[in-house]
């Protein structure tokens, strides 16, 4: 006995699948961050995506953080294992770097009243 290799009830599979996928990304899906929040002993600032190469003093020495128009990353830290750097670019608001050791942070922001995560 032969069985055919794709079946009207594999394509409704796949459809019910595909439509499940844009379902799930389209609707709730953070845009890009509005602005970039440096925080470090000296105090906040905000500046906007686009603004290139920042240094942050701190008490290790300089954090160098750079500031694209899509994402934001710290470059380089003076602190031994540069966990800060390995955590990458912040392309989603409500995310966060920080170089404990050298007391600055650099988060992600996004539009006012946009949740990222709810408890229960």
């Amino acid at each position: 006995m032969s069985r055919r290799a794709f079946t009207p009830w594999d394509a409704l599979v796949v459809a019910a699948l595909l439509g499940l996928n844009l379902i799930a990304w389209a609707p709730g899906r953070p845009g890009r961050p509005t602005g970039y929040r440096i925080t470090s002993q000296a105090g906040s600032r905000t500046v906007p995506p686009g603004s290139g190469r920042i240094e942050v003093p701190g008490p290790l020495g300089t954090t160098v953080i750079e500031v694209g128009k899509r994402s934001a990353w710290i470059v380089e830290g003076p602190c031994p294992l540069r966990l800060c750097v390995r955590t990458g670019a912040l392309a989603r608001p409500g995310r966060v770097a920080v170089c404990l050791p050298n007391r600055v942070a650099l988060e992600a922001l996004g539009p006012e009243g946009e949740v990222d995560a709810v408890g229960r």
